[in-house]
C-alpha cells in the first residue's frame, strides 16, 4: 500500500523520482540549460544537476513560475553588469523614459541608451541543497545593433524572499558569432577542475533523461522530494 501511495505522488509531481543524490531540475528553457551545462559541467556534476551522460531529471508535473519575466525586471539587481547604464538597485529602478521593455512569461528584454539586456529564467532547482527552490538565470548584455556579440552571465538566486534579488555570478562568457569564450569564473570553488575554453554553441548534445517506470525507479533509488513552486 505504501509503495502504491508513493507511486501516485510521483505521478502527481508532488514527489520526484530520481537516482540517489540527483536533484530535480524544472527546466524553463531546455536549450539554454544545455548551454549552461556545457559551460559549467564540473559544477553541474558536483551539484548533481546532470549526470555523466548529460541527462537531468525533471518533476512529473512542471510548476514554472508564471510571472518570472516581470519579477526579473522588478526585483533582480543589475549590479553584476559591468555597465553604468543599469547602475541602480533593480532593473526597474534603472529604467528611464527612453527605455523599452518587452516582457514575456519567463524573460524580459530591455533596450536603453543603445544597450540591450535580456534576462531569462532558465530553470528552477535546489542549487545549494537547502531544500528550497533556487532560480538559474541567464543574462545577455550587449549593444542593441550587434545581436550576435554580447556578454553572457549565468546567475543563481538562492533567496527569493528578499525584496531585491542579489544574484551570485556563476560564470561569465563572451559570445561572438556563436563562439563562446569563458572569461571569468567568480565562484571558482564551485568549478574545481574547470578552465577557460572556447567552444561553438551546440557542438555538444545534452539530452533530458527519458521517462522511466515509476515503480522501478522507487526500487532502485531513493525518492527525492521537490518543492518546485509557482
Amino acid at each position: 500500500m505504501k509503495k502504491t501511495v508513493l507511486s501516485l505522488l510521483c505521478v502527481l509531481g508532488l514527489v520526484g523520482c530520481a537516482p540517489q543524490q540527483m536533484r530535480l531540475v524544472d527546466t524553463v528553457d531546455a536549450p539554454q540549460f544545455v548551454a549552461m551545462s556545457q559551460a559549467m559541467r564540473p559544477a553541474m556534476l558536483r551539484k548533481h544537476l546532470v549526470d555523466h551522460h548529460g541527462s537531468w531529471y525533471s518533476p512529473a508535473v512542471s510548476l514554472h513560475p508564471r510571472d518570472a519575466g516581470a519579477v526579473l525586471v522588478e526585483r533582480l539587481s543589475p549590479s553584476f553588469l559591468e555597465s553604468d547604464v543599469f547602475a541602480a538597485q533593480t532593473f526597474r529602478a534603472s529604467l528611464g523614459r527612453r527605455a523599452e521593455v518587452k516582457q514575456e512569461r519567463f524573460a524580459s528584454t530591455i533596450r536603453k541608451d543603445g544597450r540591450l539586456v535580456r534576462v531569462e529564467l532558465v530553470a528552477v532547482t535546489d542549487w545549494d541543497g537547502d531544500g528550497k527552490d533556487d532560480w538559474l538565470i541567464c543574462c545577455q548584455h550587449g549593444e542593441a545593433d550587434e545581436p550576435r556579440v554580447y556578454r553572457e552571465y549565468f546567475l543563481v538566486v538562492t533567496d527569493r524572499k528578499a525584496p531585491v534579488f542579489q544574484p551570485r555570478v556563476l560564470l561569465v562568457q563572451d559570445s561572438f558569432g556563436g563562439r563562446k569564450t569563458v572569461i571569468a569564473e567568480p565562484f571558482h570553488s564551485e568549478f574545481a577542475g574547470s578552465h577557460a575554453e572556447e567552444f561553438l554553441q551546440g557542438q555538444a548534445v545534452v539530452t533530458q533523461a527519458p521517462a522511466a517506470d515509476v515503480d522501478r525507479k522507487l526500487e532502485q533509488s531513493r525518492v527525492t522530494s521537490s518543492s518546485l513552486s509557482r
